[in-house]
Formats: C-alpha cells, structure tokens, sequence
C-alpha cells in the first residue's frame, strides 16, 4: 500500500487541478458583488416563484416563467420569462421562490447564469435587506381590489336570489 502512495497523490492532485468546479473557469466568473452592486449593474432585480419550465430546442438551457412578487430593478409586470440552465446557466426548479438578478438580452428577454448572485429566496435575505424597500407593486394593489370587489358583488347577488325566494309570489289578476 505504501509504495502507490505517490502515486495515489499524484493522480490525485491532478485531478484536482484539471476538475474545477462549475461556475469558475468553465464560466468565466470573477468574484460576486455585493447586493447593492448587483442592484447597479444588473437590468431586473427582483423575487418570485418558478411556476413552468420550457426547454429551448436543441439546447441545454431553457425559459423559466415567474410569477414576480416583489422587484427592486426592472419590468413591473407581474411575470417574467427568465432564460437558465445549460452549462453556465442558474437551473431553477418549478414551485420554489427565488431571488433573481438578471441582464436584459437584445431581444428584451431575461437571462441569468451561475456568475450571478441569483439564488433561493431564503438564502437572498441578506441581499434583500441590503437593497431596501423594493418598488410598489400596484399591479398587486389592482389585483387585490378585483378580488374583493368580485367577492362582494357575487355575495350581493347571493343576497339578492336569497331575498327573492323569501318573497311571496305576487298575485295576477288574470
């Protein structure tokens, strides 16, 4: 055993310095910035859950749909397409919440990689509480006021087909 000790070491330390591990050399990435430099220097900025995943044909990446429940950077519609995955990209999963910094492509669609300080939302906290108070949604404040005015107008017709049926038939004079 003692005499392929060297060996062993050999192999094993070049093994080492060949395999790095994804997201250094393999994609180029320098050392994270910090939130508030992230905020700077990324085009959206924002959390939300991942509700589908669509693979891009003939490619390892794919499109990434959130629903977006607070922004700090970007768009203020209430989804964005987010493209990941792939060798360098960010591989969200379906269900979870994230927080997301993204670059804008020329076509308008969103892409984030493993470079970036994207990550699950519960491990984001700090970033988060470093950025500040994201930008209001009033998309969320319009949703809201469609739900309650919704509620309340089908419990007035139920209140109204109630009191219809308590009534007494009106009599004809026939």
């Amino acid at each position: 055993m003692n005499r392929w000790r060297p060996l062993f070491l050999l192999v094993w330390t070049l093994a080492g310095l060949t395999c790095t591990p994804r997201g250094y050399a393999a994609c180029g990435c320098l050392e994270n910035p910090s939130a508030t430099e992230a905020l700077q220097s990324f085009d959206a900025v924002f959390t939300g859950w991942v509700f589908a995943r669509i693979p891009i044909l003939g490619s390892d990446r794919s499109h990434f749909l959130l629903f977006v429940d607070r922004a700090w950077k970007g768009s203020p519609w209430p989804f964005h397409s987010v493209d990941g995955g792939g060798e360098c990209g960010f591989d969200f999963h379906p269900g979870l919440h994230y927080l997301v910094f993204a670059h804008q492509n020329e076509d308008h669609s969103l892409d984030t990689n493993f470079c970036a300080p994207t990550a699950a939302y519960f491990e984001g906290i700090d970033s988060m509480d470093a950025m500040g108070r994201p930008h209001p949604r009033v998309w969320l404040w319009l949703l809201g006021f469609l739900l309650f005015y919704r509620i309340e107008s089908a419990l007035r017709q139920k209140e109204q087909r109630r009191k219809s049926r308590s009534m007494p038939p009106i009599p004809t004079n026939g």
